[in-house]
């Protein structure tokens, strides 16, 4: 599976999701000198989807903020989405293996951010990422449909 290929069915699910509304998303391409800010942006003069979206597709039931995630990636991002005044969250897809269905969950930034800091400050195990387990209860979850996620208005 090429390595961007949950970023460009996320964009492709929102700007569907998007059809009749005034809100459109795009993915910001990665290049080899420059460093990306997130994954996932979503204009609109709609508050509630002017977005910012960090995606990550991982094969363990953990998501881990010391592997998962590049030196200062989440203090780069939170900076971002603090100056534009985006509402941010963290996409995380879990491919469970062959023959198992994938699941996505959106995750509120401040959530994300708060369990980093307190990991930073603390350096604690508990506190380097988030369970499978973790992510189902706090997270929302994207139904796959036809090889796209559904988005609601509550998910956001």
């Amino acid at each position: 599976m090429p390595r961007n290929d949950f970023e460009n069915v996320l964009v492709k699910s929102l700007n569907n999701f998007y059809r009749d509304k005034k809100a459109f998303a795009y993915r910001l391409i990665q290049t080899k000198y420059v460093n990306q800010h997130i994954d996932i942006l979503s204009d609109s003069k709609i508050l509630k989807y002017y977005l910012a979206i960090e995606c990550k597709s991982i094969k363990s039931k953990k998501l881990y903020f010391n592997s998962h995630f590049s030196g200062d990636q989440i203090d780069r991002e939170n900076i971002f989405i603090q100056k534009t005044g985006r509402k941010g969250f963290l996409a995380v897809e879990f491919r469970m293996g062959i023959g198992k269905k994938r699941e996505a969950y959106l995750i509120p930034w401040e959530i994300i951010f708060k369990r980093y800091t307190n990991f930073k400050k603390c350096n604690k195990r508990k506190d380097n990422g988030f369970s499978y387990e973790e992510v189902k209860k706090i997270g929302t979850n994207l139904k796959r449909e036809k090889g796209k996620y559904r988005f609601k208005p509550s998910n956001f």
